[in-house]
């Protein structure tokens, strides 16, 4: 009966072993956190608060990516397009909505002198051309850097007030990181259903005093835009 002792000790001490590999696998193959985790995120959009046009386009992509359920914010602390796409640059918002010949001249100020010529040169071809919309945005897509990204540039033009021979198209630019392949399918929906008129109409009734969520969610619902 002595005998058997070690051998019983020893059996248990194998068990104990094998007990504690077995929780050290169980630890090693917890589920491993998600490796993208500003997919999830509150999307910032930086707007410029002096501008109610900018207002109405950061709301109208914001209510977009929410009617897809996604969570959105529209932040007006930042002042100027230098501001707010430098800072997309640099990581600390987002997205910016731009007009595509506004930013270029930020962005690629030699590039855009020399569209600038080259159109101006040229008026009998229609300044906003299919042509001269998809060279501006391809400028602008090279020019704005790595982990940035842009829905498709929409028909509505922007920045009116801008004198400029290269077209204003409106072009949501992003983070690559925090925007998915359906969410940006949801940007370049709004980017296609708003024309410069529908544009101009939102603009007009904000400064009238009505508040720009109200007037883009009743636009919105006008065009039965969803994402069920």
């Amino acid at each position: 009966m002595g005998a058997t002792k070690p051998i019983f000790s020893f059996a248990i001490g194998v068990l104990l072993v094998g007990g504690l590999t077995g929780c050290s696998n169980l630890n090693r193959f917890e589920p491993a956190a998600d490796s993208r985790p500003e997919t999830s995120k509150v999307v910032e959009i930086s707007v410029r608060p002096n501008s109610v046009e900018q207002v109405v386009l950061g709301e109208l992509y914001k209510q977009g990516l929410e009617r897809k359920g996604r969570a959105a914010t529209v932040n007006m602390d930042r002042l100027g397009i230098e501001n707010n796409v430098d800072g997309l640059l640099q990581s600390k918002t987002d997205m910016v909505v731009v007009c595509a010949g506004r930013v270029l001249h930020h962005l690629e100020p030699d590039l855009a002198e020399k569209l600038e010529k080259e159109y101006s040169s040229n008026e009998e071809e229609d300044i906003n051309s299919g042509d001269r919309r998809e060279t501006v945005y391809q400028a602008v897509m090279g020019a704005i850097g790595d982990n940035i990204n842009g829905a498709d540039p929409s028909n509505a033009l922007g920045c009116s007030s801008e004198d400029s021979a290269i077209p204003q198209h409106i072009i949501p630019v992003y983070r690559s990181a925090v925007i998915n392949r359906e969410e940006r399918g949801v940007l370049n929906v709004i980017s296609g259903t708003i024309t410069t008129e529908d544009l101009e109409k939102m603009v007009e009734k904000s400064r009238n005093g009505q508040a720009p969520a109200d007037v883009v969610r009743e636009y919105l619902d006008e065009q039965g835009v969803s994402f069920d």
